[in-house]
């Protein structure tokens, strides 16, 4: 079981109010690490290559559930929506140990989430979502 950890910006629950540090419980499903670098390669008139270094993003696909949908008008619509801006957010992938490497520090791409149904029961209130989201690691 993993969890992430997030300001509340948007759409607080019951018991929660506007910028209140929040915990909450999730169980990642899928986790894709993926690594891009921000370089310019030019060649000068004489021939020799130059390759000017700008850093590298880390980005992660990020899949958690299943919930149910009240928990997706709730809880999970809180963090979705606290986060949607940009707004920083801790995140237990693996394991909810407070160490040093087994959390990340994350923030939102503006690509927004995927929102998919997995089980519909026979009431609506128990069918099983997944949510899907791209996020960037934060620098140190």
């Amino acid at each position: 079981m993993g969890k992430v950890a997030y300001t509340v910006k948007r759409s607080p629950v019951f018991g929660h109010d506007l910028d209140d540090a929040v915990e909450l419980d999730i169980e990642f499903r899928d986790a894709i690490r993926s690594r891009a670098v921000r370089k310019e390669v030019h060649r000068a008139s004489g021939g020799i290559t130059e390759t000017i270094y700008y850093g590298a993003d880390t980005s992660w696909e990020l899949v958690f559930g299943p919930f149910n949908t009240e928990q997706m008008n709730g809880a999970v619509k809180e963090f979705l929506d606290s986060t949607a801006e940009g707004e920083e957010f801790r995140a237990w992938i693996y394991d909810e140990d407070d160490s040093p490497g087994t959390y990340l520090d994350l923030r939102r791409t503006n690509t927004g989430y995927t929102f998919a149904r997995i089980r519909t029961a026979s009431l609506r209130v128990n069918d099983e979502h997944t949510v899907s989201f791209t996020a960037i690691e934060t620098e140190p």
